[in-house]
């Protein structure tokens, strides 16, 4: 026999069962007898989804609990249409969704749930064509190769079709370079080939993030600095420019180099990994020189670069640091003052007295200052020419200069020195000549 639980208004009965004394019914009150007390606490009201609960204690007939129904729950149900599946998509069933309970029905009285309302894709069979890659532009990004499907219009990166790619992880960023100059500096070029540059300019990881789509722009900025350039970089420019005969200095230049990846600031570089190459304009004011150099200052120490081209009008230069330049030049007068005093020496005759007679004590010393001064000053314009320069004129990459005191050979051999020798010579000559004249004449 099962107990019978009391209900507010009628009594029940409660079956015990004992091995030693068997099975006994005891009867008990209504819960609104005074025996029975409602414990609040553990009490809880029924939901439409739970169950509730009413709790009594009885110090005669211990502790009782009876269940609460759920209360009745109405649907508010929404009619959903069946969307069909695809080759490249699930489909959903038709169904009735409750707003309330958040279940799904197959019908609008809501009495058969679903559990599952998807409706799977259906096989699709991929048409793949492969596209070759279009490489970036200055202005267009471009596209890696992949593999396009005619049918579901998808992208792949694989024959298979297995990896899908989309539009934004197949474009290749834009790598551009620029050269901006400003006031009073000269039109420059970045002559080196874009491949070269890039390599030159760029890590691993920045070359990789441009087929991430990234665009990286790289900038060499020239600027006049004649009057911004650091007083230690013009001390160490001038020091090197002593070591270069009959040169001058042209302009201080403030030469950097940028790159700007994505959306990033620009980032100043002040070594490449390699040396590239570049082409300075030379100032209308500097056009004309003989020879152009340039000296580089990169952390106080002073090198010369070479112009690498025969153009009177440009200067190229390679190199991998960027800090303060100076143009330098050597004026075209400057090696020619010497010989010319030496060829006006040469042609001057030696003095002569009323009656046609020689001095020729002032003969002799003329001619011997003559010869002296006409060798010296040839041979100081010699070694002017070639020393601190390349075989042309131009300092060597080092900036290194030549004192080498024997005299120069070959082609480069002025001819000033051997008239000088000549003319010393001839009015030798001429001075004994005179003397025997004078004498016999005395005589």
């Amino acid at each position: 026999t099962e107990s019978i639980k009391p209900t507010e208004n009628s009594g029940g009965e409660f079956v015990y069962t004992s091995d030693d004394y068997g099975t006994f019914t005891m009867s008990v009150p209504a819960l609104n007898d005074p025996t029975w007390e409602k414990d609040i606490e553990k009490s809880t009201e029924p939901t439409e989804y739970e169950e509730g609960k009413d709790v009594y204690h009885s110090d005669i007939y211990g502790d009782l609990t009876i269940v609460i129904p759920k209360l009745l729950h109405i649907h508010n149900l929404t009619h959903i249409e069946k969307i069909p599946e695809t080759e490249t998509s699930a489909g959903t069933k038709e169904h009735w969704h409750c707003q309330g309970c958040g279940k799904n029905y197959a019908d609008e009285n809501g009495t058969v749930e679903l559990d599952d309302i998807t409706i799977p894709a259906s096989v699709h069979t991929h048409k793949l064509v492969h596209i070759s890659q279009i490489p970036a532009t200055e202005t267009t990004k471009g596209v890696k190769e992949h593999y396009h499907c005619e049918d579901c219009g998808r992208d792949f990166l694989d024959e298979n079709g297995e990896t899908e790619a989309t539009a934004d992880s197949l474009k290749i960023g834009i790598i551009k370079n620029e050269v901006l100059s400003g006031d009073n500096a000269p039109a420059t070029k970045l002559v080196t080939p874009k491949d070269e540059l890039i390599a030159s300019v760029l890590s691993p990881e920045e070359q990789a993030a441009v087929n991430e789509g990234k665009d990286i722009n790289i900038i060499l900025k020239v600027e006049d600095a004649t009057l911004k350039a650091p007083s230690l970089d013009k001390t160490a420019a001038e020091g090197k420019l002593r070591e270069l005969k009959n040169y001058k200095l042209g302009q201080y230049l403030d030469v950097e180099l940028l790159k700007k990846i994505g959306g990033s600031e620009s980032e100043k570089i002040t070594k490449t990994n390699s040396p590239i190459k570049v082409m300075f304009n030379i100032p209308d004011s500097l056009l004309g020189k003989s020879e152009y150099s340039v000296i580089r200052i990169h952390n106080g120490e002073a090198t010369v670069l070479s112009d690498l081209d025969s153009d009177p009008n440009t200067i190229t230069i390679i190199t991998d640091r960027f800090s303060t330049y100076a143009l330098a030049y050597q004026d075209k007068s400057s090696g020619l003052d010497s010989d010319e005093e030496s060829s006006d020496a040469d042609n001057s005759e030696p003095n002569s007295d009323e009656n046609g007679t020689s001095d020729a004590g002032n003969s002799e010393t003329t001619s011997g200052e003559n010869s002296t001064s006409d060798d010296s000053s040839s041979n100081e314009s010699s070694n002017t020419i070639n020393n601190g320069t390349g075989e042309n004129g131009t300092p060597d990459n080092n900036g290194s200069s030549s004192d080498d005191s024997n005299p120069s050979t070959g082609s480069n051999v002025s001819i000033i020195p051997l008239a000088a020798l000549l003319s010393g010579i001839i009015v030798i000559i001429s001075k004994k000549r005179n003397l025997a004249c004078h004498f016999k004449y005395n005589k």
